[in-house]
């Protein structure tokens, strides 16, 4: 069995347009992204409820992998990330993944 092949098979394609949330901080995490197109920022919360940019990712790069890698529960978004301009990603769900290791 080809895990990378069941990954790819098990992906759902989505879009957003400019300035949309894609994930919310503090939000349960249920799935993992990968930016087909466009662009994204990833914002944290800081003191008196303002928000910091800390990373700008564009096409081929990635967010959302700790929503994998804490599969046994409590999975909490620790970031907020907006897209930019209109942007398409795939993205794999926790429990598609949970599915194809097992």
């Amino acid at each position: 069995v080809n895990l990378t092949l069941d990954m790819a098979l098990n992906m759902e394609s989505t879009f957003y347009a400019a300035f949309e949330e894609v994930v919310i901080e503090g939000e349960e995490a249920d799935a993992m992204y990968f930016i087909v197109a466009g662009s994204v920022e990833v914002l944290i919360n800081v003191d008196s409820g303002k928000t910091l940019r800390v990373a700008t990712l564009k096409q081929h790069q990635y967010f959302g992998e700790t929503a994998l890698l804490q599969a046994d529960g409590g999975r909490k978004r620790n970031a907020t990330v907006k897209t930019i301009m209109f942007s398409e990603f795939r993205l794999l769900r926790v429990d598609d993944f949970l599915r194809i290791l097992s």
